[in-house]
């Protein structure tokens, strides 16, 4: 019952600052994406997700993806996020489930729920800044131009928690082992001309032993596109995205994570392009996965989206 308490409040929280904020904050606005991601290890993986709404929006999203480290199995996971936001600050909830998979040996099965908030500062508080396009949306976020902070500087600070319950049995026995993870993070941006720079940096902490448990299905890390497998401890991730070029904003990042249970910490390099076109948007990019005492990974996505606004 306390975690629901938790969720309702946090719901209430980003109701109440839509109704309390001005009306005109944002246009409405309706942006659907797609993104088709392939790699080593025969991974496919597809996220796709509609932002909708104006200063208070919705953005239901759906992903999944299957590897051969993953049993062949199709994990598919559901989530909504509700935010409001405005030229100063922003705050958002979101929840969703990844429901029972069974594999040869085990089932798994997860749901997460979390809130995050934004502030914004220097001379481009007038409008949405991008920082929170980029960790709401992706790459594809990197397309919107117009909602980067203007003039020479502008510094956004986020922080968030996001928390999951998961659980994974054994078909062939009796072990069932339920675990709980929540994600601690902290984010900074800074835009200069029409480049901005950020820097992510979370926390796991988990409740329940997690010593000898099979490594999670289903892990999300900020700055890698790929789903990874184990129990983060600590990851940081740095992204440079670059809007000196028409049209195009080429972007690189890299994501360091250490991990639980004695696994080797882990390096995540990407390379990629978002292209403007207005209504359209189109973004592309390599990730190359590394992890001490493991296989390197390589990996490509491609991905649109489409800008529809009144």
């Amino acid at each position: 019952m306390k975690k629901f308490s938790i969720l309702a409040a946090s719901a209430a929280a980003v109701l109440a600052a839509a109704a309390l904020a001005p009306a005109s904050a944002r246009a409405f606005f309706i942006q659907p994406s797609l993104t088709q991601l392939s790699g080593s290890h025969g991974y496919e993986g597809t996220d796709a997700s509609v932002d909708v709404g104006g200063a208070f929006h919705l953005m239901p999203a759906f992903s999944e993806y299957h590897s051969d480290l993953s049993g062949g199995q199709t994990y598919k996971t559901y989530s909504m996020r509700a935010a409001y936001d405005t030229g100063l600050w922003g705050v958002g909830l979101t929840g969703g489930a990844t429901p029972g998979v069974s594999g040869q040996t085990s089932s798994f099965k997860q749901n997460f729920y979390g809130v995050d908030g934004t502030l914004s500062f220097g001379p481009g508080t007038g409008k949405v800044s991008r920082l929170r396009q980029y960790q709401a949306q992706g790459a594809a976020g990197l397309t919107n131009m117009s909602s980067a902070p203007e003039g020479l500087a502008g510094v956004d600070l986020g922080a968030g928690i996001m928390h999951y319950d998961e659980t994974n049995a054994n078909l062939h026995g009796t072990g069932l082992s339920r675990i709980g993870q929540t994600n601690l993070r902290g984010s900074a941006g800074a835009a200069f001309l029409d480049n901005i720079l950020t820097l992510d940096i979370t926390k796991s902490v988990y409740n329940g032993s997690i010593a000898g448990s099979a490594a999670d299905q289903a892990q999300i890390i900020q700055g890698v596109n790929a789903v990874v497998q184990g129990f983060p401890d600590t990851s940081v991730s740095l992204k440079l995205a670059m809007g000196l070029l028409p049209l195009v904003t080429p972007y690189i990042s890299y994501t360091h994570t250490t991990f639980k249970n004695g696994a080797g910490a882990s390096g995540a390099y990407v390379v990629g392009g978002a292209v403007n076109l207005l209504m359209l948007n189109v973004h592309a990019f390599y990730e190359r996965y590394t992890q001490v005492g493991g296989q390197n990974q390589n990996f490509v996505g491609i991905g649109a989206g489409l800008n529809f606004g009144l």
